[in-house]
């Protein structure tokens, strides 16, 4: 009887999202340009959440020079952890988007603009959702914890100098992926291909994406010190222009998505080596990289040629999908040209099997490689009890059935252990995370505050240890 009195006492405590302060508050939030690379940017989006948090009545506290932010409630035996992150992918270019990227907009029964979904939108719903176990803080038998982060769309520095100097929650979620329960989630790799830049009395410079995880929307090549009848051989290509300082421009355009789906977009880079391709008798300084991209990444979006399309797709009876591979950006060095191959790996698929198979390229290709970037795939047994607390939450909110899951990108769940990712998208939303135009649907927002409500009540006032299970 007790435990059916508090899950109604708990039901009829949290109230309905208070939507004329909620817009408010995530419009001043997607104000902010908090570009993973812009530290003013991100400071200043972890400092607004941290006085959000105060002013609701939370103990706050900003760690680590302004690199993390704890918003906490409650004590206990064990902490529940929501970690959320506040920096955004780029915008890219202002002009392909229907909506000011930094400017929170209603249309459509959607919110837009750039971290409404990922992940400044959902981390102020379960701010707000936390913020009703506020009159009861005294009775809860958990402490709740909300660690905020700054780094999650590049370098992660942020959570391994947390998880290094802090005492960890014990489990929990971030609201940073889908519904329903993301156990499961696939690696995510790095790896930086550096080709020799070879110099013969004219310039090449290349370009394209600017994030690691984003499928490009854009890559060029700039030309200068050619001769008039070498660059004639590029006057076919649509997208050349001839610019005022004298150097000529080849450009590609494609479509960004989240590098963890890239047969959802367009890459950018991808073309632009395919239009290049035809003309290496014009560009033997960026052959070899035009040829292995043209030969082993162009309409190979498993790593086939590569070796890669590999490892287990099936875990625990689980889906664990397979490994997609894409080139995501293009720099120009001094002395280099420097691509970087972002890749989603299944289980099973290691981190030496991925160098060996580069290793064995760049004897082909001539290039040199670095994986800047490991992270291995997630697996977190149902058996949990706080996921099967989760699992109830999510049941009674929404009338659905509770599954567990594969995410195929990555999240802060990795962070720590005994985290998984957990909404905010319902299976029959879009995804537009990293996307132009990126939105969400305001019910769907909505909602996702409604389940991690209960669910904080749930978890906060269950007196037993919730960490146990078998994995």
């Amino acid at each position: 009887m007790h435990k059916q009195k508090q899950k109604r006492d708990s039901k009829r405590a949290f109230k309905a999202l208070d939507r004329l302060k909620f817009n408010k508050d995530l419009s001043q939030l997607i104000a902010i340009q908090s570009v993973s690379e812009n530290p003013t940017g991100v400071k200043q989006a972890l400092h607004t959440m941290l006085t959000l948090g105060k002013a609701m009545g939370f103990e706050t506290h900003a760690l680590l020079e302004d690199r993390v932010g704890v918003i906490e409630i409650g004590k206990g035996l064990e902490t529940v952890g929501i970690l959320v992150h506040v920096d955004v992918v780029p915008a890219g270019n202002d002009a392909h988007w229907h909506y000011p990227p930094f400017e929170l907009t209603e249309a459509h029964d959607s919110y837009y603009g750039r971290g409404v979904a990922d992940d400044k939108g959902p981390a102020l719903a379960a701010l707000y959702a936390m913020a009703q176990l506020l009159p009861y803080k005294n009775e809860m038998k958990k402490r709740v914890q909300m660690i905020v982060g700054t780094q999650e769309e590049t370098t992660w520095h942020d959570m391994a100098a947390y998880c290094e100097t802090q005492v960890l929650p014990d489990y929990g979620f971030t609201p940073d992926g889908e519904f329903p329960i993301t156990n499961m989630e696939k690696g995510y790799v790095d790896v930086e291909l550096k080709f020799p830049r070879h110099f013969q009395g004219r310039t090449i410079d290349l370009m394209g994406g600017d994030s690691k995880n984003t499928i490009p929307d854009f890559a060029q090549i700039e030309l200068s010190h050619f001769s008039k009848e070498m660059l004639s051989v590029l006057r076919d290509t649509e997208t050349m222009t001839e610019n005022d300082n004298g150097t000529t421009t080849v450009r590609a355009m494609g479509k960004s998505v989240h590098s963890s789906s890239p047969q959802d977009g367009e890459n950018a880079i991808v073309k632009l080596c395919h239009t290049l391709f035809g003309k290496l008798s014009l560009l033997p300084e960026i052959a070899a990289l035009v040829i292995f991209v043209e030969r082993e990444l162009k309409d190979d979006l498993f790593g086939t040629s590569l070796g890669l399309n590999r490892g287990q797709q099936i875990y625990e009876g689980q889906d664990a999908h397979v490994t997609v591979i894409s080139p995501t950006m293009l720099r120009t060095t001094e002395d280099s040209f420097i691509l970087n191959i972002n890749m989603r790996q299944t289980i099973g698929l290691t981190q030496s099997q991925i160098a060996a198979a580069f290793h064995e390229k760049a004897a082909c290709y001539g290039f040199t490689f670095e994986i800047v970037d490991y992270k291995p795939f997630l697996y977190v047994s149902p058996k949990r009890p706080f996921l099967q607390c989760m699992a109830e939450a999510y049941e009674k909110e929404t009338g659905r059935e509770n599954a567990f899951v594969l995410a195929h990108g990555t999240s802060y769940a990795k962070a720590m252990p005994n985290f998984v990712a957990w909404g905010p998208y319902f299976p029959e939303d879009e995804d537009t995370c990293h996307e132009n135009d990126e939105s969400i649907r305001i019910e769907t927002l909505h909602a996702a505050y409604r389940v991690y409500a209960e669910a904080l009540f749930q978890m906060a006032f269950d007196e037993r240890l919730l960490i146990g299970g078998n994995d």
